[in-house]
């Protein structure tokens, strides 16, 4: 992720830097400014989304669980005067 962020602020520095001054942005240089930027978004959530299916994988999940998914056993001894040991 460091990498593709890293990437993205040069690419922006680069693309900056060959058209200093904002004022002077043809057409051209808007449009592949505004390209440059998808694309880094576009990495970006493919990014997140292949960390989030690496988290998945490793069991953890963003849902909670259902209330009917957890089971919970019955202690092994029996309650003693009515307490649970």
């Amino acid at each position: 992720m460091i990498i593709t962020w890293a990437t993205a602020a040069i690419g922006h520095l680069v693309l900056m830097a060959s058209t200093a001054d904002f004022a002077t942005w043809s057409i051209g240089g808007f449009l592949a400014w505004i390209l440059a930027s998808m694309f880094n978004a576009t990495i970006a959530i493919a990014m997140l989304g292949i960390g989030l299916d690496w988290l998945r994988r490793c069991g953890w999940t963003l849902e909670r669980p259902h209330s009917k998914d957890l089971k919970i056993s019955p202690s092994e001894t029996p309650p003693v005067n009515g307490l649970l040991s």
